[in-house]
């Protein structure tokens, strides 16, 4: 494709950053689309940089930011149900990708890289530590997960009708450190990445979204990333990042 043009959807997130500038470090053409220039915290401009402001959950405003674009990238989040509110779900997620779905149809690109997350797929939640020992106990966020894998089935769904090539990258926790420099391990149409620790840097993250964009092999497939922690480094990393504050 040579020097790719990409729209990238929650570019003023932590993960979005990160995706962001490995993307401009490759050479590629990036506009990021936010929701409120006021609070996107993004560097400063740079000749392979654009940005603009666009309703996430509104086809019809993000279409024209697609048009001309190789690849849409979304490393969107949302908050997750407040503790103690009357309904603990949430449908942002699947709100948000119908509209860059029909989007991306409208402008006529086809494809896609998402993050997403380890589980989505609620039958292999059981028995796995950091569903049951972290993630079931944080207020709101098996809402937000649930949703996810509604995501994924709408991707799914939606992938055959609007000729879509999209991969969705499953992560695990994420952590702000700098990224360990290692291989990723990569499983494809599975709930967690074979042989990862539970943690992972969000900079190896974006590694993986960028390095993917043109990969045919990821391709219609969801994929769980991870990278390996020694036993030391597992329980550092866990330590810090849940030691009380």
């Amino acid at each position: 494709m040579g020097s790719l043009k990409l729209a990238l959807l929650g570019a003023s997130g932590q993960t979005g950053l990160l995706v962001m500038e490995q993307a401009i470090e490759k050479g590629y053409h990036v506009t990021a689309v936010v929701r409120d220039f006021r609070k996107a915290n993004l560097p400063p401009s740079h000749n392979l940089l654009s940005v603009v402001v666009a309703d996430v959950f509104d086809h019809a405003s993000l279409a024209p930011h697609l048009k001309g674009k190789d690849a849409v990238m979304s490393a969107l989040g949302f908050p997750k149900p407040a503790p103690g509110a009357a309904v603990q779900t949430t449908d942002d997620f699947t709100r948000a990708m119908a509209a860059i779905i029909t989007a991306m149809g409208a402008a006529g690109v086809t494809r896609l890289v998402s993050i997403s997350a380890w589980y989505t797929d609620k039958a292999t939640r059981a028995g796995q530590l950091l569903y049951e020992g972290m993630w079931s106990k944080v207020p709101g966020l098996p809402a937000v997960l649930d949703n996810t894998a509604e995501m994924e089935v709408l991707i799914q769904q939606r992938a055959a009708e609007a000729n879509l090539n999209f991969t969705t990258v499953r992560v695990p926790t994420l952590t702000l450190d700098e990224s360990t420099g290692r291989d990723i391990l990569a499983s494809f149409d599975k709930n967690w990445a074979d042989g990862a620790s539970d943690f992972m840097p969000r900079a190896d993250v974006a590694r993986y979204m960028v390095s993917c964009i043109e990969d045919k092999d990821t391709y219609g497939k969801h994929v769980a990333v991870g990278v390996t922690y020694s036993e030391e480094e597992t329980l550092a990393v866990a330590q810090r990042l849940f030691a009380p504050r």
